[in-house]
């Protein structure tokens, strides 16, 4: 089953685009900011990441971007 973090701060888009992603047999992990993003990425190893790069939070979207990119795993 392939499995879709979704990174954002916005919950209203976290809970629809959970709905319809899970409707389409998706696993779906989420996250509200970016070091908890950085930590599940870890952990579960999704095969796709959906990120918001303007969060409000100290890690923003962007600068998570730059860490998955940077990591070889």
């Amino acid at each position: 089953m392939t499995k879709i973090l979704i990174i954002d701060d916005d919950p209203d888009f976290v809970l629809v685009t959970r709905a319809i992603l899970e409707s389409s047999g998706y696993k779906i992990v989420e996250a509200q900011d970016g070091s908890q993003a950085l930590d599940l990425m870890r952990q579960e190893e999704p095969d796709l990441v959906l990120l918001d790069v303007m969060m409000t939070t100290t890690l923003e979207g962007v600068e998570v971007s730059k860490v998955i990119a940077s990591d070889p795993d």
